[in-house]
Order: C-alpha cells, then structure tokens, then sequence
C-alpha cells in the first residue's frame, strides 16, 4: 500500500490544510488528487513546500479537485471504479496532533453497504457518495478532507473522504466520479475490479502461460471498453429521461424541442442492445441494462406520431423487460445483488415498465391484450399507488380509467 503517497496539502495564505493521494505520474511530477472544498480553504496549495499547480475543479457538485504537483516523484494509488469485495476500509489522512504538529493517522472503518445518490437542486441526479462508519478506538478529524479509501481485500482506492457528521461518521465521494471533472483522464486509471490475475510459471510452460496471459489481457481490455461504452451510454440515457419526466405530465404535451432531444434515446438504446456483450457485465449489470433499454424504448414510443411506430417500439420495451425479469429469476437468494433488487423495488420498477407497454399496446387498439395488461396491473397495483412511487405512467393511467380492475 502506497502510505507515503498520502500527501498533506497546506496553504500559503492561512491556517487551512487538507489531505490528498497521488493517483498518476508522469515524468516531471505527480497528479493529487483531494476535495473541492479544501482548495477552496487553502486558496493557495502548498505540498511539500511546493506551490501546487490546480488542473481541475468540481463540478456538478462533485467535491473533487485534482492538482499537479512539480519534481516529485511518488508512487500513484491504483483506482477501483467497483464495489469492495467486503465492508472494511482504510483511511488515511492529516489531522492535527498539538498546536504546532500534525499528524498522518489510519483510521479503520465499515462502508455502509448502500450507496448515497446525490442530486442537485432541481433533482437531476449529480454523483454517488458511500457512508463510513469508524471503528471503536478511531475517529474522523479536520484535516481528512481528501483522504483515500482504501478496500482493504483489493488495496485499491474506491472513495475520497469529503466531509463528516460528528466524530465517527464520513461521506466519501465514489472515485468513479473522478471522469467527470478530469475530462482528458487516461481511461488505463480506473480499474473495474479488485481482481489480481496471477498465474503459475514455469519455464516448461512459458509459451504456453505467455499465451495465456496475452488472451487474458486482451478480454479485460475488451470488456473494460464495453464497459465504458455502456456506462456512458446509460448515463445519455438518463439525462434525456430526466428531459422526458420533467416534460411530460399527464396532461400537457411534450414541447418539440424536448422532442426532438428525446429521440435520441432510441440511438443510445440500441448501441446498448447491439454492442454490449453481456460476458463482459456482471449479472446486476446485465439486469440494469435490459431495465435502462426496456425504459428506453417506452420512453421513445410515447411521443411517436404513427400507432404502427408506437407498437413496434412498446413490443421491444416489453422483450427488454422480460429479459430483466429471467435474469432476475436466476440470482441466488442472499447474495448482494439479490438485495440490490429488492432494495431499489427492481422487478416492481421492470414490471411496471412492462404494464405501461402492454397498455399502450391495447391503446392502439390490440384489446386481445386487455387480460394480460389487467392480470399485469393488479400484481403491482398496491406497489405503483404507493404516494412514494412517483410519477403516474400515461397508459397504465388510460388503462385504469377506460378498463377499471377494481
């Protein structure tokens, strides 16, 4: 583990200092990075009595800054853009330890198991965070601010410290943000698992292990590709759903400039069904990206013109949804995912998707499906009128009025 990496980042202007870790290098110095707010404080930022220089800043509120500090040379930190195999985590960071010193501490901690989603003002979702918990006998202090989090099974950053509640509580900032503020950011930074490849040599096999390694290598460049393609590709897709919610109502219609903004998703979604290779997603991931594509395609086929259109496009949201739904059949009883589904309501979210398609459907005239979209609306029915549950869905709404299940 990089310690010496975890640099203390004072002022030349006051009293204020943070804490930030090396994450790249180049030849004539170091990348640090350490919180927006820390910059803030110390106006000016001193690292080893260097003035550092500020390469980027936060945005979308995301307390990220990244410095470039000249004629250092220290080892950068490896960067885990996934979850930690287990809870236990390790921070380090600057605090002080009298009136003239300061210390570097290690602290141990618990992650709380679920992420924080952060949105602005407006409601648009800005980043995630993860809550930690200190160990007995540990405390988080001024000073932390920009500290690492450590997964301890991986030894890998997945967080960044950014503020505290009370003495034993932290949020931290998800490292995965790290590309949204560093725009140019080499993508080789963050890795996407804690996997360490390690293969037995021996010189009998060594053409054969080089082999080996080489087919390795080239199927996780591969799917950390298709990886990065999907993520950005859910994250347009998300952008014009939060255009095509705050747009659309019940009763109002969608203005032609969201529109035309909006049939965008229908080009997002079927890069997703047609270049991510599955083998390269985890199952939850697999999941999520047949909700997202299901979602989607609802989404487009509600402000097509043509019924032929708008049943074309609510058949391929219904397919999309029923492939979550077996996937969501095979996830063992238990595990994590497992309760990732039950803990953001998965299936109700892909079911309801699939009800909404279904009336849209008998909307345009398919009434043989009046059963099914009936049998499918009284499953969920308890869970969709629940007051938390959120926007009312157009056709479910239809449906409801023109065809009551009650």
């Amino acid at each position: 583990m990089n310690r010496d990496s975890v640099v203390y980042i004072g002022s030349s202007t006051n009293s204020s200092f943070g804490s930030g870790f090396v994450i790249d290098k180049d030849k004539n110095g170091v990348f640090i990075l350490t919180c927006q707010h820390v910059l803030d404080e110390v106006v000016i930022p001193i690292i080893n009595n260097i003035e550092a220089d500020v390469i980027a800043r936060g945005n979308y509120n995301i307390d990220m800054a990244l410095l470039y500090l000249r004629g250092v040379q220290l080892k950068p930190f490896s960067l885990q853009r996934r979850d930690c195999d287990s809870l236990d985590v390790e921070v380090i960071g600057f605090s002080h330890f009298n009136k003239t010193l300061n210390q570097k501490k290690y602290i141990y901690a618990t992650l709380y198991d679920k992420p924080i989603e952060l949105s602005t003002k407006s409601g648009e979702l800005s980043h995630n965070a993860r809550k930690i918990e200190v160990k007995n006998g540990f405390d988080f202090e001024k000073g932390n601010s920009g500290s690492p989090v450590i997964c301890k099974s991986s030894g890998n950053v997945i967080a960044m410290l950014s503020n505290k509640k009370g003495s034993n509580i932290g949020y931290a900032v998800d490292i995965s943000n790290l590309k949204k503020i560093w725009t140019d950011m080499p993508s080789k930074l963050l890795l996407h698992s804690s996997t360490t490849y390690k293969l037995p040599i021996k010189k009998y096999f060594i053409y054969f292990i080089l082999l080996i390694i080489s087919i390795v290598i080239i199927r996780i460049s591969y799917c950390n590709s298709e990886q990065e393609e999907f993520d950005s590709l859910y994250y347009e897709i998300d952008k014009l759903d939060a255009l095509w919610e705050k747009s659309d109502s019940l009763d109002t219609k969608i203005s032609v400039n969201a529109k035309t903004k909006i049939q965008n998703i229908e080009k997002f979604a079927n890069r997703i069904v047609n270049n991510i290779d599955d083998k390269c997603l985890l199952l939850r991931f697999q999941i999520f990206k047949y909700e997202k594509v299901s979602y989607a395609y609802i989404i487009i086929a509600d402000i097509q013109k043509y019924s032929n259109e708008k049943k074309i496009l609510a058949r391929k949201s219904i397919t999309m949804g029923k492939k979550a739904i077996d996937l969501i059949k095979t996830v063992s009883k238990g595990t994590t995912t497992d309760k990732w589904i039950e803990d953001k309501n998965i299936k109700q979210h892909i079911d309801l998707i699939i009800t909404e398609g279904y009336a849209m459907l008998v909307k345009e005239g398919e009434n043989s499906l009046i059963a099914e979209t009936t049998r499918r609306l009284k499953r969920i029915r308890t869970w969709y009128e629940r007051p938390d549950q959120g926007n009312k869905l157009r056709h479910i709404e239809w449906f409801i009025k023109h065809h009551p299940y009650h």
